[in-house]
């Protein structure tokens, strides 16, 4: 009896260690990717895989637009340090700007006014005052008389007889002209540019210089095209009429 009990401890023993059956060792599953553009690149074919590929497709497109527009935002708000404010194209620069104070000072005070006071220049530059024993030339004395006959333009045109040996007083206006004869006229738009005419001239010659320079220098606030041309009518006639 005992020998048979030590047998069957021996054959159970033998067979857990040896004789037992394994079991086969199943391998994991592996799950194959479903084929699509997210994966392979290539488009979608089931429904489902394309609805995904649209979603990706406008949410990629809307933060593309969202970083483009955060970029021009802020090289809106981009400033540069010591750049100058732009300044109105409208605005014009005044010619007086470049006349220094000392400059005035030295012109006579009512030329210094008309400066000033943007108004067109006429001078006529004569010879000195004719005596009992020298009388003044003709031209200088047709060209005296003739000044007092101008268009003024009610007081926009400043007129000034200037003796040819007290130029110097004018130099901030005149001394680059050259002007050294008599009689002259100098005709200085509201810009200060000067424009000289040597010889005699007559009422009707200085009053289309004055016109031209005020035409050259002084521009009309009209905006409207009609009325441009009412004005530039208007005025045309009233030259020709003050003129004869």
């Amino acid at each position: 009896m005992r020998i048979l009990l030590a047998g069957a401890v021996v054959f159970l023993a033998v067979w857990f260690t040896l004789l037992r059956p394994k079991s086969a060792e199943v391998p994991a599953a592996t799950t194959t990717p479903p084929a699509g553009n997210v994966n392979t690149g290539k488009a979608a074919e089931s429904g489902a895989g394309k609805i995904v590929e649209k979603a990706k497709t406008a949410a990629t497109e809307a933060e593309g637009a969202a970083k483009a527009a955060a970029g021009e935002s802020a090289d809106a708000t981009k400033t540069t340090p010591g750049t100058a404010t732009t300044t109105s194209p409208d605005a014009k620069a005044d010619p007086v700007a470049g006349v220094s104070p000392e400059q005035l000072a030295k012109l006579p005070k009512d030329v210094a006014t008309a400066v000033t006071g943007h108004k067109v220049m006429v001078f006529a530059v004569l010879g000195d005052k004719g005596k009992h024993w020298r009388p003044m030339a003709d031209d200088d004395r047709y060209v005296r008389n003739t000044l007092k006959q101008v268009n003024r333009y009610g007081g926009d045109v400043f007129v000034k007889q200037v003796p040819l040996a007290k130029i110097g007083s004018y130099g901030t206006i005149m001394n680059d002209l050259n002007v050294n004869q008599t009689p002259s006229v100098v005709v200085v738009d509201t810009k200060l540019k000067a424009n000289v005419i040597d010889g005699y001239l007559d009422r009707v010659s200085i009053n289309q210089a004055i016109a031209d320079a005020r035409a050259d220098s002084i521009s009309p606030l009209i905006t409207d095209s009609y009325l441009r041309s009412a004005n530039k009518i208007c005025a045309n006639a009233d030259v020709s009429f003050k003129r004869w």
